[in-house]
């Protein structure tokens, strides 16, 4: 697990699938100006350990290539935290708040609460994909090359 700390990452994909498949009957009804949503938590995290197992893919096909070990780990951890982050808020706009899984954007907002803490959290899942673009043309660069012998 030294060596590949990116399968990690499939371990939280298969635990948000399993998120997934527990909670599937919870939903999120979002009331924002003249809108309304209803967002299933299955959906959020599902997408979540779909995107999970995509970036262990990645590094699965480029295990070779990486660039060094403590990138990755750093890249691995700062994805999950990420990944924990959007699914708890998600959780907790959809649960706990006021004991229902309704909630209004307005009242949140009356409260001095804001739903940007979601946005902040996406925004850092995908910062985070550009550490692992990074590390994969860094290693591609120094260890793709040929043999000089």
């Amino acid at each position: 697990m030294k060596k590949k700390p990116f399968n990690l990452l499939f371990f939280a994909g298969l635990t948000s699938f399993i998120l997934a498949i527990l909670f599937r009957s919870k939903s999120i009804d979002i009331h924002m100006h003249d809108y309304y949503l209803v967002v299933n938590f299955a959906n959020v995290a599902i997408t979540t350990g779909i995107a999970l197992c995509m970036i262990w893919g990645i590094y699965r096909i480029f295990q070779d290539k990486v660039f060094m070990v403590t990138w990755t780990w750093i890249h691995v951890i700062l994805s999950l935290v990420s990944a924990f982050a959007i699914l708890t808020s998600v959780w907790w706009l959809g649960t706990y708040f006021n004991g229902s899984n309704n909630f209004s954007v307005e009242s949140l907002n009356s409260q001095g609460k804001s739903t940007n803490q979601l946005i902040k959290y996406d925004l850092l899942m995908l910062s985070n994909q550009f550490i692992l673009i990074i590390h994969i043309i860094l290693g591609i660069k120094v260890k793709g090359k040929p043999n000089s012998n």
